[in-house]
């Protein structure tokens, strides 16, 4: 099992400050949505809350989630996110549930928690 995040998810800041740069656009020196960054937060989303009830899409979820827990992290995300992410990463979600399987490797679970603590900070 793994003891600490895995590098190239980029956990430091610097890491968390290059996913949050696929999430909206630095616009002279601010951050900000555009169409296009709006409509991609939306189909991340979208795309995540499938996992709740087809389990096999959960790697790819766990990809996307982390974009969305950076754009809600640093206040640069779509208005959905404040509900949806908050839903998707409650303990008692259908998504966290789809993550307590024992069919679901560890590293995901891991992710999950690293996700919550983010969204905490």
């Amino acid at each position: 099992m793994i003891e600490r995040p895995w590098p190239d998810l980029r956990f430091n800041e610097d890491g968390q400050k290059k996913a949050l740069s696929a999430m909206c656009k630095d616009i002279n020196g601010r951050l900000e949505l555009d169409k296009y960054t709006r409509s991609l937060q939306l189909a991340l989303l979208s795309a995540v809350r499938q996992a709740q009830t087809n389990p096999q899409l959960l790697i790819r979820s766990m990809h996307y989630l982390y974009f969305l827990v950076m754009a809600k992290k640093f206040s640069t995300h779509i208005i959905e996110l404040n509900d949806g992410l908050d839903e998707l990463l409650q303990k008692s979600s259908m998504f966290s549930e789809a993550l307590a399987s024992d069919a679901v490797i560890p590293e995901l679970k891991l992710l999950y928690a690293h996700y919550q603590a983010l969204e905490n900070d």
